[in-house]
């Protein structure tokens, strides 16, 4: 995914996110979606000890 800046905004850092609940918004045909402006990521903080391959 392709993320842009507002200006003067600090990157993320490297690490897995998920789309905050207020990133998303439903559509004119009821479907959900994510706002093309104003996304919030929130980090996961995933343990080495969970992730299992």
């Amino acid at each position: 995914m392709k993320l842009t800046l507002e200006k003067d905004q600090q990157a993320y850092a490297a690490g897995i996110y998920t789309p905050h609940s207020s990133s998303y918004a439903i559509n004119n045909f009821g479907g959900l979606e994510l706002k093309r402006f104003g996304m919030v990521l929130d980090a996961i903080d995933i343990k080495q000890q969970d992730i299992r391959r």
